[in-house]
């Protein structure tokens, strides 16, 4: 049963996950769930037809001014700002994405590249218990790098590096902090190290966004130097030569924007959720089908028989390996990195299940190319590669889940190359 105590909230769900324990939850009072986030109230929607009808609605838009997404973003970007703001950026980054990510080959030659990265150091290092994360982590953002910016990094380019480092310390520290998203009170304690985390928090997002800017500019130059190109040839219009990306559509519909600070925001959540959420789920299938060596084996026989292990599995593969996709499937299911979603508020009082909400105070755009990324991964390292972990070590990673990610602890896993036909 749960209880609540006053500024504690649901405290019986810390010795659980969230998911699991909101599954538990639904099976006992139904789909729609209430409870308290420290003294916050929440409602949470555990059936995916409801939440499809109730996320419709433009009543519910309004996005949750937790502490600490408060104090980095101040409502600007995909994830803090509401209304005609968000509803306009929303509706240009599901167009650019869909567009660069899913309707132009060029990007799944980039997700292959970036694949081919990963099965070539992993043939280097075969027969060895190592940490897969770091080099996971790098591909993934390396092929959200070339929707937003346009080119591809080499793994030791410095500014990437810089970028990745700066996210990956960011990750942590939103970690660190998110007591103080249910219990804001504790920022004010003295002798907590939560202002200080907070003040670093906000100097890596600074960091962040600088990067961010320096890439703007040279785009900006970028397009400037086709203008002048059309300009010379005749055409009022910019060239349409060179790659198109993600600031550069920006760009163009936006030319005359007094500020691009919303540009600056909407690149950091773009690359902070297609990274880390990506890799997350990459590591969860390393550690669930490392302890399944039979679900492996039928993943094994299916691309074997349909695609066969001399040539690089392609988005054309994916109608004709539906176990895998299951499997991948699965994966998701089980070990979901955003368990509770993004937070949002209704405006006016609504009606959600037959319980009445009231007002409040206060899709995933990346999907496709989300999906994209995770079959290309997980099918080309499943096609070259068998996992293989010391039990007791994968599930203490599994039981050490932790963050706003909900990613696996840390781990070692051993791949061993399945040779040509």
């Amino acid at each position: 049963m749960a209880f609540w105590v006053p500024y504690c909230g649901q405290s019986d769900s810390a010795r659980s996950t969230a998911s699991s324990k909101i599954a538990e939850w639904s099976q006992e009072y139904g789909p729609t769930v209430g409870l308290w986030m420290g003294s916050r109230p929440m409602v949470v929607i555990h059936d995916p037809e409801l939440a499809r009808t109730v996320f419709n609605d433009d009543n519910i838009t309004g996005r949750d001014r937790n502490l600490v997404f408060n104090h980095i973003f101040k409502g600007r970007g995909l994830l803090q700002s509401e209304g005609e703001l968000w509803r306009e950026h929303r509706r240009f980054t599901m167009g650019a994405v869909q567009e660069l990510g899913m309707g132009k080959g060029w990007m799944e030659e980039a997700i292959l590249l970036e694949v081919r990265e990963v099965v070539g150091t992993f043939k280097a290092h075969v027969g060895q218990r190592y940490d897969h994360k770091p080099l996971l982590t790098s591909c993934v953002a390396s092929v959200v790098a070339a929707m937003v910016f346009g080119q591809r990094f080499d793994p030791n380019d410095q500014r990437f590096l810089t970028l990745s480092n700066l996210f990956a310390e960011n990750q942590k520290l939103v970690n660190a902090l998110l007591p103080i998203q249910a219990f804001p009170f504790l920022k004010y304690i003295p002798g907590l190290r939560f202002r200080p985390l907070l003040q670093q928090l906000q100097g890596e997002a600074n960091a962040i966004i600088a990067f961010c800017r320096g890439f703007m500019e040279e785009r900006k130059q970028e397009l400037q130097k086709r203008r002048l190109a059309a300009a010379a040839a005749g055409s009022g219009q910019p060239s349409v030569d060179g790659k198109d990306d993600y600031i550069m559509a920006y760009l163009k519909e936006r030319e005359k924007a007094a500020s691009y600070e919303q540009l600056l925001y909407c690149i950091y959540n773009l690359f902070a959720a297609g990274s880390q959420s990506t890799a997350a789920t990459l590591m969860w299938a390393m550690i669930c089908y490392g302890q399944f060596p039979q679900v492996q084996q039928k993943i094994h026989a299916e691309i074997d028989a349909k695609i066969g292990r001399n040539r690089p599995i392609t988005m054309a593969g994916r109608s004709v390996l539906p176990y895998s996709k299951a499997a991948l499937n699965d994966i998701q299911r089980l070990a979901s990195v955003g368990p509770l979603g993004v937070a949002r508020t209704n405006y006016q009082a609504m009606t959600v299940d037959g319980y009445a909400i009231p007002p409040r105070k206060r899709l995933c755009l990346s999907e496709p190319l989300a999906r994209m990324e995770l079959f290309l991964f997980f099918a080309n390292i499943m096609q070259n590669f068998e996992v293989r972990g010391h039990p007791a070590e994968l599930k203490d990673a599994q039981e050490k889940a932790v963050g706003l990610t909900f990613a696996p602890g840390p781990f070692k896993a051993e791949m061993t190359y399945r040779d040509s036909d």
